[in-house]
C-alpha cells in the first residue's frame, strides 16, 4: 500500500485553502484535529474543521484533541 502524506504552507482562509488544495491535488482523505470548542465558538464563525468537513471534495476524519 502506498500512502502519501502532504504537509504544506498556504496563505489565506484556512478552511478554503485546505479544501482548494484537496481538490487540486485529488486527495482521497483529509485527517485533521478538532478541539471541540462548542456551540458558542460555532456561533462566532465556526471552526476550521467544521468548515472543511462541510466543504471538502473528499471524506474528512476529525480527531478530537485535548484543549
Amino acid at each position: 500500500m502506498d500512502v502519501k502524506i502532504n504537509v504544506d504552507v498556504a496563505i489565506g482562509k484556512h478552511s478554503n485553502e485546505v479544501c482548494k488544495k484537496a481538490k487540486i491535488e485529488g486527495y482521497d482523505l483529509i485527517v485533521m484535529g478538532s478541539r471541540g470548542l462548542g456551540k458558542i465558538h460555532d456561533l462566532l464563525g465556526g471552526s476550521v474543521s467544521s468548515k472543511v468537513s462541510s466543504n471538502a471534495p473528499c471524506p474528512v476524519i476529525l480527531i478530537h484533541t485535548a484543549n
